[in-house]
């Protein structure tokens, strides 16, 4: 039995999303069970329209992050790690301080482009179970694009 804390961004996941994964076998090294990490990561901005927007807040608005309760990056770089609440929102610019919520033009991310960052395919829908609960769903979610690359390597197992 092995216990790996695994960088998801470092797997074709466009997020910074961390996850405990144990892997075990009776017969196989547990080690050559992880997929091979890509050589590049993926930018917020591949996987979605991010238009004029050039950073992105980990959470809440513009004056938690000068309280150092935020983070921002660009969205050429990975998005924060998608959560069940607080989605990560994109700003256009950012020059604090701020002192409204309108100074910044900030955009909270949609369900839509919390998938896609969450790497689940174009037909899956959440449309029957609401917005909070799509939320809640995709936060709480394994992404799919590492899950695919777990089964494709489990399948080279007896």
């Amino acid at each position: 039995i092995e216990v790996h804390n695994i960088n998801m961004g470092k797997y074709g996941v466009p997020q910074t999303r961390r996850r405990i994964i144990i892997f075990g076998s009776k017969s196989h090294d547990p080690n050559r069970m992880i997929p091979e990490k890509e050589k590049e990561k993926k930018g917020m901005n591949e996987v979605i329209d991010t238009g004029d927007y050039k950073y992105q807040i980990s959470v809440g608005n513009c004056t938690r992050q000068l309280k150092g309760k935020s983070q921002i990056r660009s969205v050429e770089e990975p998005s924060y790690t998608i959560l069940t609440s607080n989605r990560p929102s994109i700003v256009k610019e950012w020059n604090p301080p701020y002192t409204r919520m309108k100074e910044c033009n900030k955009r909270i991310l949609s369900v839509d482009e919390t998938k896609k960052l969450q790497t689940f395919p174009d037909w899956f829908s959440f449309e029957s179970v609401g917005k909070t609960t799509s939320n809640m769903l995709i936060g709480n979610a394994f992404p799919s694009e590492f899950a695919r690359k777990l089964g494709g390597e489990m399948e080279k197992f007896d």
